[in-house]
C-alpha cells in the first residue's frame, strides 16, 4: 500500500510541476508566435471580407473595385478621428493574446531575452 501510495504521489508531482514550470519564449519565438497571428487572422478574416464584398456588390449595387478599397482594411484595428480605437478582428484568439502578451512584455523589458510566464 505505501508503494502504491508513493508511485501516485510522484506521479502527481510529476505532473504538477510541469504544468508549474515557467513557459519561456525568446525573442526570436515572440517574432514567429506574431506570424502565426497574423496567418491565423488573415485565414479568418479574408472569407469574412469576401462576403461583405459580395454584399456590396450584389446589393448596393457598387463597382467591385469600389466595394474592394471599402473593404480593404476589414477586419483590421482602426483608429478614428477623435483618437477612439476599434481593435481588429480575432486579436482575442488565443494564439494572438499571448503573442500580444508576449511582445508587449519585450517592450516593457527592453533589456530582457526571455518572457518566463508567470515571472513578469
Amino acid at each position: 500500500m505505501q508503494k502504491l501510495t508513493l508511485a501516485f504521489v510522484s506521479i502527481l508531482t510529476l505532473s504538477v510541476s510541469q504544468y508549474a514550470q515557467a513557459e519561456s519564449i525568446s525573442r526570436a519565438q515572440a517574432e514567429t508566435l506574431m506570424a502565426e497571428c497574423k496567418v491565423f487572422r488573415t485565414q479568418k478574416i479574408e472569407p469574412l471580407k469576401a462576403i461583405e464584398i459580395d454584399k456590396c456588390i450584389n446589393e448596393q449595387g457598387k463597382e467591385a473595385e469600389t466595394c474592394s478599397r471599402l473593404y480593404d482594411g476589414y477586419g483590421e484595428t482602426h483608429i478614428y478621428a477623435n483618437g477612439n480605437m476599434q481593435m481588429g478582428l480575432f486579436w482575442d484568439s488565443p494564439i494572438c493574446d499571448k503573442a500580444l502578451t508576449v511582445e508587449k512584455y519585450f517592450k516593457m523589458h527592453p533589456g530582457k531575452d526571455k518572457y518566463e510566464k508567470g515571472n513578469n
